[in-house]
């Protein structure tokens, strides 16, 4: 399994630890992406997804949540990605989730679910950057009320491609009050 080079969360470019360019304007400060989105890290994640192989994510969190190790004891609040109601009952869970509890677990934190998504969105599967951001743009809303939300956000999805998923969440969550927010996913 290779490693993934780190990226700026904006632009994409190659940027030291994945931190946000400075002349990027992002609502999230931090990338940690573990591998590439290919060969045995692909099947796993479909079979996390879609043949519910639960059983996987503690392992896959061992060995994914190890860079994270540092952030331990540092107020972090873990939180994931939400999924549209009806397609949550469909599925009986929510992979972000399990990830992200399973992060929260490993570094001894919080773990909330801050977000709660509005509407249904199309699968994001063949659609195009663009396509991505207007089909999730809105899509998320803060569940939590004023003033009662962390300082220190990971916002856990289970895989980057474009990152308009992340970028929506963490804007929403921003525009709210939480003032540092890292991305964090399996892979890209």
């Amino acid at each position: 399994m290779r490693g993934v080079l780190p990226i700026c969360p904006e632009c994409g470019n190659d940027n030291r630890a994945g931190w946000r360019h400075k002349e990027c304007e992002s609502a999230i400060d931090r990338l940690i992406v573990r591998w590439r989105y290919h060969g045995v890290v692909k099947r796993l994640i479909k079979k996390i997804k879609f043949e519910s192989s639960w059983g996987m994510v503690e392992e896959i969190g061992r060995m994914w949540t190890g860079e994270l190790a540092t952030c331990r004891g540092e107020n972090w609040v873990v939180s994931s990605v939400p999924m549209y109601v009806k397609k949550r009952k469909a599925r009986g869970f929510n992979q972000a989730e399990l990830l992200g509890r399973e992060l929260a677990k490993y570094i001894g934190a919080e773990y909330l679910e801050l977000l709660v998504r509005n509407r249904e969105t199309v699968p994001m599967f063949g659609l195009k950057r663009k396509e991505r951001e207007a089909n999730v743009g809105g899509a998320f809303e803060v569940v939590l009320e004023e003033g009662c939300l962390p300082r220190k956000v990971m916002l856990v999805d289970d895989i980057w491609t474009t990152g308009s998923t992340i970028r929506e969440c963490a804007k929403t969550l921003r525009s709210a009050g939480v003032e540092e927010i890292w991305g964090v996913a399996l892979a890209r």
